[in-house]
């Protein structure tokens, strides 16, 4: 029911805006030629007038990669190291340098965005690439030449700042905006052996081949923008900013800590609204040259049959569906047991899965006889008030980002050894089409210092480094003479 009493469904009426009118710009940036190097960076200046959409506005791109076997990971953005908005010189959003990629796998994996399924680039390709060239062990997976000499294939969004609210800014309120694009390095890249061709021969797509190196083409910046010619809305606004002072824009800001994980990791905050708390972990030579790491529970094709197929074959020759990640995108469960490693030396394999041995990654071995178990600690209280096993750690994610459960994840398997994801809300929940409500916990003058803990007696903590998110809400506030002040 509404306020009048009234359900939506019974409700008479109309809304009308007169003299609108739409417009798409492409913006080159003016720092960059057409070929720009892993580990670049570019500037875009956003126009100076106007109602942007920065939701439905991407940046868009061609990708250039050499070296036998090349191949791309999952999710275009795993190619962006840092995304940095600014206005009139002030940093308003920055990322965290050299996770840009790994939070926005993240947000794949939970469902709270979702790259469009054709430009970007969700799957990690095997025998066919995005345009249906064959894939092979000495081809490289790149898009300069054909129609990819020419044309964009792939976009990004502009990250948190695509979630600002209200969604349309008046870009004439805001001193000059710019927004730099620094690219990731070669690491993101994985570099396969062979490809998954004959499945019903030896397959080494896991297995490392040269060296690879990227580059980024002709990035641009699909502007899409809105004008009312009424000026009514103008007029709204000026008498808002007089009755107020100010106008306010408020939009995510995800701060990132990285540390080896002995045990437990801390770091200390201090924000306006903290969100929620996030959690991977990942092997410490995730970033060294690598084939694919297989997603457990699909087939990875080995000698004359496929293993570890759940979903889609009977281990018969030639059946199951193999899907894959890069190594830089595998979040694993901290644990002892099970070793992905044949050798049985104790070392956790960072290659992937070479080996055709089903043994190393059972999860349900009669072996593993203790928990892994995780929990916060915000100074001295404890979130949630229990240590956290290794069943229920899935509950607590889908909890803290609003689903019912992991949009692509299909088993323990998998979720424990590809997508491993600890998170803990701290405000309220929100509907899709909510205004922007600031309910989070603050931390604001204590500088709250917040550790992860593990324990359990499978728990490893020699072999993984912890990522931990902290997802915050900052208010941009636009005065009169586009002064501007940040709040987070």
């Amino acid at each position: 029911m509404e306020a009048s009493g009234v359900p939506a469904v019974l409700q008479y009426g109309l809304d009308q805006i007169s003299g609108v009118s739409t417009n798409s710009f492409s913006i080159v940036s003016s720092s960059a030629g057409d070929e720009v190097s892993s580990g670049g960076r570019f500037t875009f200046l956003l126009p100076s007038v106007g109602l942007m959409d920065f939701k439905s506005s991407k940046i868009n791109f061609g990708i250039k990669l050499v070296g036998n076997g090349s191949r791309l990971g999952k999710y275009s953005t795993s190619l962006i190291d840092q995304i940095v908005v600014r206005a009139g010189g002030v940093t308003i959003s920055q990322s965290q340098s050299g996770l840009y990629g790994v939070w926005n796998t993240i947000q794949e994996e939970t469902g709270q965005t979702h790259q469009n399924e054709v430009s970007g680039h969700r799957e990690c390709n095997g025998t066919m690439d995005a345009v249906g060239s064959i894939l092979t062990a000495n081809d490289a997976e790149t898009y300069h030449t054909g129609i990819g000499a020419t044309t964009n294939l792939f976009e990004i969004s502009l990250g948190e700042l695509a979630e600002i609210h209200p969604r349309l800014v008046d870009l004439s309120l805001l001193p000059q905006m710019s927004i730099e694009v620094v690219l990731a390095n070669d690491t993101v890249l994985a570099s396969c052996k062979d490809s998954t061709l004959n499945k019903g021969q030896a397959n080494n797509a896991c297995v490392v081949n040269a060296a690879s190196s990227w580059s980024m083409l002709r990035p641009k910046l699909q502007a899409n923008m809105y004008s009312l010619m009424s000026g009514a809305y103008e007029n709204a606004l000026r008498s808002r900013m007089e009755q107020t002072g100010f106008l306010q824009l408020c939009f995510p800001n995800t701060v990132a800590f990285s540390q080896q994980f002995s045990g437990s990791a801390r770091f200390s905050i201090a924000a306006m609204s903290l969100n929620k708390l996030t959690t991977v972990f990942r092997q410490r030579k995730h970033a060294t040259l690598g084939g694919f790491v297989p997603l457990l529970g699909y087939a990875s094709h080995t000698a004359a049959s496929p293993t570890m197929s759940q979903i889609g074959g009977c281990g018969a020759a030639n059946t199951g569906i193999a899907r894959y990640q890069q190594k830089s995108q595998q979040f694993m469960l901290p644990t002892i047991l099970p070793d992905p490693d044949a050798a049985g030396t104790g070392v956790v394999n960072g290659a992937g899965l070479d080996s055709a041995g089903t043994a190393a990654i059972d999860y349900g071995q009669s072996g593993i006889t203790a928990p892994v178990n995780l929990q916060y600690s915000i100074q001295s209280a404890l979130v949630p008030q229990y240590p956290v096993g290794q069943g229920e750690m899935m509950n607590l994610t889908c909890w803290a980002n609003g689903i019912d459960a992991l949009p692509d994840c299909k088993s323990y398997a998998e979720f424990f050894f590809n997508k491993c994801i600890f998170a803990f809300p701290l405000d309220l929940p929100s509907e899709r089409h909510d205004r922007c409500a600031i309910s989070g916990l603050s931390t604001i003058g204590s500088n709250a210092f917040i550790t992860v803990n593990g324990s359990g007696g499978n728990l490893n903590t020699s072999d993984f480094d912890c990522i931990t998110f902290a997802t915050t809400t900052s208010i941009l506030r636009v005065g009169a003479g586009k002064s501007i002040e940040l709040l987070s």
